[in-house]
């Protein structure tokens, strides 16, 4: 500690002394230098690295050659291929301690004798990653898959444009996006890298091409799109609506607030701090204070990505027809109901409102009875002394029509967006069969010509019996 206080870290000691006089220190700065060096190394790697390479103890291993390499306390098999050279490391097969194949996962102990077996046909994998410990190794290995992956990408691309060439669908940034909303992805790269690997066959491709040339496919994606135009970048890529963070893994949506050291915004690389009192604090990946809570707490740090949300596929059911009637007809009535409030000085009460909406959702006849025990179960505060002057203003506006089916009690129905139709009731069981028959409006026609009249409505009951079968 003491040399290292003397020297600094841009000291000229090593400059102005051979290398055969350099210490360990000067080794391990040699070490340090080299991290720094990578573009590509993860800050917290960095930290760990630089505290448990500098505190903790080494292990001294030798080459088939005899040559001493000294390694951290813990270090594989693997760390020692990739410590020799990366090229080694790569191409890494398996190994030899003191003349035994060992797995690569095998923790190395001061005095073994290394050998690697090596491969041209070798290549990381992601099973790697928890076989090293020094952040030398993770750098290489990360590296290593991430270029196999945009290799794999970029093979994938080509394969979709002559699968989806063949369906006569042209791959362009409006087909990826919907097969990414088909297929629940955030990014193309991911998308192409499934289909290079073979997660997405050519099965689920067919699925899709069938799903986006068909009616249904069509009224999807025009019930999903959205008016705002999506921002190009300069190289003509068109960018994702990120309008939501998922933390972790998981991808889980949490509650979080801003940083107000670096304000990120949608779309910028960020994570995600867990503070003690404000939950989960949002930084920019450059914030100035970054560093120093990777480096201090990391246990709390967590990932965050940014996201659109439209990408995200959620059950739904969707009817086709009438989409948008529903809510017209809702309002034609409310309207109805207000002018006719206002014009005999009624009060305009939520609850008169409630009960004209509930009586609209029924199809058919109801009585007062099953209307009040309705709307309680929707717990609607309705007094049947409310429900009774209700349903009378409604007859008086002509919104509800009353039926008197024998000695029963009374029925209403709606009047508006109610098919015309009239009733045979059948006295001995007290039941109410309704009929629409177009022979009857002919008969109104008629009669309007006759004698010069408009039929504004009309309404016909038929009394009968049930006729009994006969015994055989």
């Amino acid at each position: 500690m003491n040399e290292i206080a003397e020297k600094g870290y841009a000291a000229h000691f090593g400059y102005k002394h051979k290398e055969s006089n350099k210490s360990e220190v000067d080794l391990w700065l040699n070490k340090l230098q080299d991290v720094l060096n990578h573009d590509n190394e993860h800050a917290i790697d960095f930290v760990e690295d630089f505290k448990l390479s500098f505190y903790s103890k080494e292990i001294y291993v030798f080459t088939p050659n005899g040559d001493l390499k000294s390694l951290k306390s813990g270090s594989t098999a693997l760390d020692f291929a990739f410590h020799v050279h990366t090229g080694i490391g790569i191409k890494t097969r398996g190994a030899k301690v003191n003349g035994k194949i060992v797995p690569l996962s095998h923790i190395l102990k001061s005095g073994d004798q290394v050998d690697i077996i090596t491969s041209e046909n070798v290549k990381p994998n992601v099973n790697w990653l928890e076989f090293v410990e020094t952040s030398k190794a993770k750098s290489k290995i990360k590296s290593s898959l991430n270029e196999e992956k945009k290799r794999i990408s970029v093979d994938g691309k080509e394969i979709l444009e002559r699968k989806l060439k063949q369906l006569k669908i042209k791959l362009d940034d409006k087909v990826s996006g919907q097969m990414m909303k088909f297929f629940n992805i955030n990014a193309s790269n991911d998308l192409f890298f499934k289909i290079g690997n073979g997660s997405i066959d050519n099965k689920q491709i067919k699925s899709f091409a069938n799903d986006y040339n068909s009616y249904l496919g069509f009224f999807k994606r025009r019930i999903s799109t959205n008016d705002t135009k999506i921002d190009k970048i300069s190289d003509s890529v068109n960018l994702l609506k990120f309008d939501k963070l998922v933390f972790g893994k998981e991808s889980e949506l949490l509650k979080y607030s801003i940083a107000n050291c670096c304000n990120p915004i949608a779309g910028d690389k960020v994570f995600g701090f867990v503070s003690v009192k404000e939950g989960v604090k949002v930084h920019k990946k450059d914030c100035p204070n970054s560093i120093s809570l990777r480096s201090n707490y990391a246990y709390r740090i967590i990932s965050a990505n940014w996201i659109d949300s439209e990408n995200h596929e959620f059950n739904a059911k969707i009817e086709l027809s009438g989409i948008f009637k529903k809510k017209k007809n809702n309002d034609e009535v409310i309207d109805v109901f207000t002018k006719f409030l206002n014009h005999h000085n009624h009060r305009k009460t939520p609850e008169r409102f409630s009960i004209l909406n509930e009586v609209y959702s029924i199809d058919g006849h109801f009585d007062i009875d099953s209307l009040y025990e309705k709307m309680n179960k929707k717990n609607y505060r309705v007094s049947r002394a409310t429900l009774y002057n209700t349903i009378e203003l409604l007859l008086e506006s002509g919104l509800v029509r009353k039926h008197q089916f024998g000695e029963s009690f009374s029925q209403y129905e709606k009047c508006y967006f109610n098919n015309q139709h009239d009733h045979i009731i059948i006295t001995d069981t007290g039941e109410v069969k309704e009929f629409c028959d177009p022979r009857i409006q002919s008969i109104k026609n008629d009669i309007e010509k006759i004698f010069n009249v408009d039929i504004e409505d009309h309404s016909l009951y038929l009394y009968a019996t049930s006729k009994k079968k006969k015994n055989r």
